[in-house]
């Protein structure tokens, strides 16, 4: 077949699908269209992404990725050149928690009706990062076009009972992070000495006076002056990486010899409740007996067995982390 003749083809399809979709929205109400969206599968993914470029249901994140609001959740997608990340958020845009959760994306590529299935995996919380943990999958997606491919992403075992399920469709389009200034507070302390010296030039922090802030996609890098903002500016994926790599070893090293590890007592009734669930297997603390508590620097975690206290020895600063995540979630 003659590649005018395959768009040909190609186009006629698209129309007829969009002009299905569209009679059977009219009488449809939001809810069967939710169960309709969840059922379609490849033959709607098209009529759906078009319909989600136009909607206000789906909007731009500072890293760059799309939101889709469905029933009780945001669900943002980042689309990186070699991966995929799925963050999950309330109505309210607070992070939720993807511990737990199962998922997979369809992709299917314009001009090719063949839909190809990934599974998604769990990345937790980063240690000295304020970005939550995540659902990935990695595959280079840097050759394809924006606008040039449908990604259906299905979701399972999500928090809330409510709505255990989700399924939405969007239009890729590669993320590109947002970058901004932003002034200094004590916050940043801990942050500026974890990280040391400047991303760009590689000098000491504070060697040439205050610090230069950036959120590059929302999370924090530091700069040694305001001639190494270009650099960020013109390329920010290439420096956020270089912050990130080295901050959990770093931190956990120092964090291990400080953790004390004791069996919860009453006092900490409070505490188990606002943290609800095991830092490490995300099991019902008191599901196993009275909970483990690890206290380090002045912040505890709680644990469902004694069997987790080595991953927390290995790693503190991440659990210590997620502790602290889920306690925020309450």
């Amino acid at each position: 077949m003659s590649k005018r003749s395959l768009s040909t083809t190609v186009g006629i399809a698209l129309i007829v699908t969009f002009c299905v979709w569209s009679m059977t929205s009219t009488d449809a109400s939001a809810q069967d269209m939710h169960q309709h969206d969840a059922q379609a599968g490849h033959n709607h993914d098209h009529a759906s992404a078009t319909r989600a470029g136009d909607a206000p249901m789906v909007h731009r994140t500072a890293r760059g990725g799309q939101m889709t609001m469905i029933g009780s959740y945001g669900i943002e997608v980042v689309y990186r050149p070699k991966e995929t990340r799925v963050y999950l958020y309330d109505m309210n845009h607070r992070p939720l928690s993807a511990r737990g959760v199962q998922g997979q994306v369809a992709m299917t590529v314009r001009g090719n009706d063949k839909v190809y299935r990934y599974p998604l995996r769990y990345v937790g919380p980063q240690a000295g990062t304020q970005s939550p943990d995540y659902l990935a999958l990695a595959l280079n997606v840097s050759r394809i076009k924006d606008g040039d491919m449908s990604v259906t992403v299905e979701l399972e075992n999500l928090p809330t009972r409510q709505q255990p399920q989700a399924t939405f469709t969007q239009t890729f389009a590669l993320s590109k992070l947002s970058v901004a200034v932003e002034l200094l507070d004590e916050s940043d302390s801990p942050r500026i000495d974890r990280q040391k010296v400047c991303v760009v030039s590689g000098g000491k922090l504070g060697s040439m006076g205050t610090p230069i802030k950036v959120l590059v996609g929302g999370q924090p890098i530091y700069l040694c002056c305001k001639g190494c903002l270009g650099k960020v500016e013109k390329n920010p994926e290439l420096y956020l990486p270089k912050v990130a790599p080295a901050r959990p070893q770093a931190t956990a090293r120092a964090s291990a010899d400080r953790l004390v590890v004791t069996t919860a007592t009453a006092s900490d009734k409070t505490a188990i409740a606002q943290q609800r669930v095991c830092a490490v297997t995300g099991g019902k603390l008191g599901g196993m007996g009275t909970p483990i508590k690890m206290t380090a620097g002045g912040q505890s975690l709680f644990l469902c067995c004694k069997g987790c206290v080595g991953k927390v020895k290995k790693n503190p600063d991440r659990y210590l982390a997620k502790a602290a995540q889920l306690r925020a979630e309450r």
